[in-house]
């Protein structure tokens, strides 16, 4: 998320740059434009702020299962775990962050694909 944004970011400081000297009538209007999609990302940066925090949470609550499943196993290590067992434990130490990374990706990549794509439009115009 914060590799796209810092991207999007550069992308459009370099744009800015290259049409500062540029004086023209539709100069004025990318930069304009170009301003307006940096007060998009502003926002849609506060946005993702709000919507990881509970992946964050969940990240947290995942760790804190992990911790106990990890004390539960130590007290009773002189048990054989059965194959069900261990695919449960793998699946609270691993796939739970997985799931929740993957999630996180997909929400940043929905709601910054379109202006992405903004960019490229205004890039096109020119």
């Amino acid at each position: 998320m914060t590799l796209l944004l810092r991207k999007l970011d550069e992308d459009i400081a370099k744009e800015m740059d290259v049409l500062s000297t540029v004086q023209s009538l539709e100069a004025k209007r990318v930069k304009a434009d170009l301003s307006d999609l940096k007060m998009d990302i502003a926002t849609n940066t506060e946005t993702l702020n709000w919507l990881t925090l509970p992946f964050m949470i969940a990240a947290l609550v995942g760790a804190a299962v992990n911790w106990l499943v990890l004390i539960y196993a130590s007290f009773f290590a002189q048990n054989v775990l059965t194959s069900t067992d261990e695919w449960l434990l793998v699946l609270v130490s691993v796939g739970w962050f997985l799931l929740i990374g993957w999630a996180v990706g997909l929400a940043a990549l929905l709601l910054l694909l379109p202006l992405s794509k903004r960019l490229h439009a205004i890039r096109a115009r020119v």
